[in-house]
């Protein structure tokens, strides 16, 4: 009742109030005090209702339904228009609805019940609850589905109280049964055979294999051919198109690579991704003592290594853009999937190849290390296991086929692997809930992160302003998705199991709630972060301006690692056997190194003027003085051969005792009696024999 003034309970035209009661007689303060409170009470008595009398009560006839309790309107009878007019909220007659805020858990009783209600959330009675709208609710006693599957909620959500007991459904149902609709009701989760005999090994492998064994596999002997073939083709073309050269050129001729010879020089790449250095020159320069390394002059010639580094090549000649290399990347991936078989979950997330060229396909990712570079999307195993691969190569044409663009990418990587009962395992850059539900009908269940504006998202779902540990989830058709506050919101898609929360204990034994399918996701999403960082540590690609080669050496990476798990996992039971051991092993397999050779011996045969094939020279103290005349003897000048493929007559080196005199002078002629086959000049043969044979240098 509204408490108006006396003044407006006065009628028009009549005099004013003390004018009523006016009475010359003098009173007191205290009687005159009483007169207008009993005036005020009066007036307010003749302006009220008067209340029915308590012998009848007009609505005590509740008509042909019984009671407002049974009512439940006719929506058959009823436009769609009136229906979302009447979708109100249903609360027990027992509870009491109000509206609250706060910073606290508020207790609203009535009767003897207690309604346990979360202090963030805000219930207006007043309005209507539309389809598009969703309530936050608790609910810890969800009963039986098949009742509730009549009357499905928008909404639920799942807290933890100390009392579950006491903790009341605040739900907005909707009044049409409709799968294509957010529900808050449970579904069951459809379970896809998988065949856990396609797990592992796919070809047969001796016992005895060896890392180099493995690594052709992964990266075969057929790629390998065609790897020669292109830059042999390439480097041939150089030398042709690219005139006139200079007298000491490396383009005036080319030299066909040979297998052994790449493999040799891949052999390199790889050990020289281990090792630090300014320049590549000064591996092979003998007149820095700080950086050279016999080993990469024992193996090869540092003139011979660039002119490969230039040539190297792996498509057409003609091939123009990305041509280059992804026919490549697609026989390689064709190879990792025909020597290993993953397990049920797999991994799909990119990788960015540092490259800060000129390139218009480059990318710019400010969560990677690199930053700039060449994105990969790759489709991994649980563990690592790289599986697929696909470069980004600008926008190009769109494909409808799957889609939209991150469908397209998600359909291509996985489409050895549907039908087949897989879990795959993405990021919010990937997930969507009608991707989801494609792959879903493709028989293969997702799990991952959610952008929280994706537009097939719930509306209300990113509306709801969380706070630490509230725990929501809705589910469309048989796509579940939840929103969980840690740190931060956590927004998560899964088709995989239902969203519940469940003990979590880290790793120093502290136990935490936290949803089932964030911590799957964190479980299984580590494969290409593994793969990543395995590979960042000895990373072997080439300092160089053409993006293919960068792109080449970094598959080669990635094959060194596949080869190192299937390796590992198969054939040697050492936990302690790590991929720089590995890496060690297969480079010294793939340059021809004796497993008895040591570094001395490497730089006792390594010499500029030698093949570096020759026999180890002895030790100084070997040579005995009655032996000095026996050697002086067959000491005469021989022609140096030239190598087999070689197109010259003669071969020329410097005279070894010129360059003691620090001069340059080459010479046809070496010596024959000589263990090292010196090469010396005519004039030299004495000089050289007299002052160096006698302390045994021969």
């Amino acid at each position: 009742m509204r408490v108006t003034s006396t003044h407006e309970l006065v009628p028009r035209g009549t005099p004013s109030c003390h004018n009523v009661y006016f009475s010359s007689a003098p009173r007191s303060k205290m009687a005159q005090k009483q007169t207008d409170s009993e005036r005020i009470r009066q007036l307010l008595e003749d302006a009220s209702t008067p209340e029915l009398t308590p012998e009848r009560d007009p609505y005590s006839d509740d008509g042909e339904y019984g009671s407002d309790q049974e009512f439940q309107p006719n929506y058959d009878d009823m436009s769609s228009s009136d229906v979302e007019s009447t979708e109100t909220r249903r609360i027990p007659r027992n509870m009491m609805t109000t509206e609250f805020s706060g910073s606290s858990d508020t207790l609203v009783s009535d009767g003897e019940v207690e309604v346990r209600i979360h202090s963030n959330l805000t219930v207006p009675v007043e309005q209507p609850c539309t389809s598009d709208q969703i309530i936050n609710t608790t609910n810890d006693d969800i009963g039986d589905d098949n009742a509730r599957a009549n009357s499905p909620s928008i909404l639920m959500c799942h807290e933890q109280f100390d009392d579950a007991s006491d903790v009341h459904e605040i739900s907005c149902e909707n009044s049409q049964n409709d799968t294509d609709e957010w529900v808050d009701v449970t579904a069951e989760i459809p379970l896809f055979h998988f065949d856990y005999a396609s797990e592992g090994l796919k070809v047969e492998i001796p016992d005895n294999a060896q890392p180099l064994d493995i690594f052709k596999l992964i990266f075969s002997n057929d790629l390998l051919d065609f790897v020669v073939s292109r830059t042999n083709a390439y480097g041939n073309n150089l030398t042709n198109t690219t005139r006139p050269h200079t007298r000491h050129s490396r383009k005036c001729s080319f030299r066909d690579v040979t297998k052994e010879e790449m493999l040799a020089f891949l052999g390199l790449c790889l050990l020289q991704g281990q090792i630090k250095i300014p320049k590549r020159r000064k591996l092979f320069s003998y007149s820095d003592p700080l950086n050279f390394h016999p080993i990469f002059s024992y193996v090869m010639s540092s003139r011979r290594f660039d002119q490969i580094l230039r040539a190297i090549y792996v498509s057409d000649i003609e091939a123009k853009s990305e041509k280059k290399i992804t026919g490549f990347i697609e026989a390689l991936s064709e190879n990792f999937r025909r020597v290993y078989g993953p397990s049920k979950e797999l991994s799909l997330d990119e990788s960015l190849v540092l490259y800060r060229g000129r390139l218009y396909f480059r990318q710019y990712i400010k969560s990677k290390k690199a930053r700039y570079g060449i994105k990969f999307y790759i489709l991994t195993s649980a563990t690592g296991y790289v599986l697929n691969i696909i470069m980004y190569c600008g926008k190009g044409e769109d494909d409808n086929t799957y889609g939209k663009k991150t469908e397209q990418i998600v359909m291509k990587l996985l489409k050895p692997y549907l039908m087949k009962g897989h879990h795959v395992f993405l990021d919010n850059f990937y997930n969507d809930v009608d991707l989801s539900q494609k792959l879903l009908e493709l028989r293969t269940h997702t799990n991952g992160t959610l952008r929280r504006y994706r537009k097939t998202n719930p509306k209300g779902l990113t509306q709801i302003k969380l706070k630490k540990g509230d725990f929501f989830w809705c589910r469309k058709k048989q796509v579940y998705v939840s929103a969980w506050y840690d740190k931060r919101p956590v927004y998560v898609i899964t088709t995989r199991n239902h969203p519940k929360l469940i003990n979590i204990s880290n790793r120093f034994g502290k136990i935490s709630q936290k949803p089932e399918e964030v911590s799957e996701y964190n479980k299984y999403m580590g494969g290409i972060d593994r793969k990543d960082q395995m590979v960042a540590y000895y990373s072997s690609p080439q300092k160089t301006i053409r993006w293919y080669k960068k792109v080449f050496f970094h598959l080669l990476d990635i094959s060194v690692w596949n080869s190192f798990f299937v390796y590992k996992k198969y054939f040697k039971n050492d936990v302690k056997y790590e991929f720089l051991d590995y890496r060690e092993d297969l480079i010294r397999q793939m340059i021809n190194l004796e497993s008895g050779c040591s570094g001395r011996n490497i730089i006792r045969t390594g010499s500029v003027y030698s093949s570096r094939r020759t026999a180890v020279r002895a030790p100084k103290k070997v040579l005995q003085q009655e032996n000095l005349v026996s050697i002086r003897q067959d000491h005469w000048p021989e022609d140096i051969p030239c190598s087999t493929e070689s197109k010259r007559n003669f071969k020329y080196l410097n005279c070894s005792l010129c360059t003691k005199k620090k001069k340059r002078k080459e010479t046809r002629y070496r010596c024959k009696g000589c263990r090292e086959k010196t090469p010396l000049c005519p004039t030299c043969f004495e000089e050289w024999h007299a002052k160096y044979v006698k302390r045994g240098d021969t």
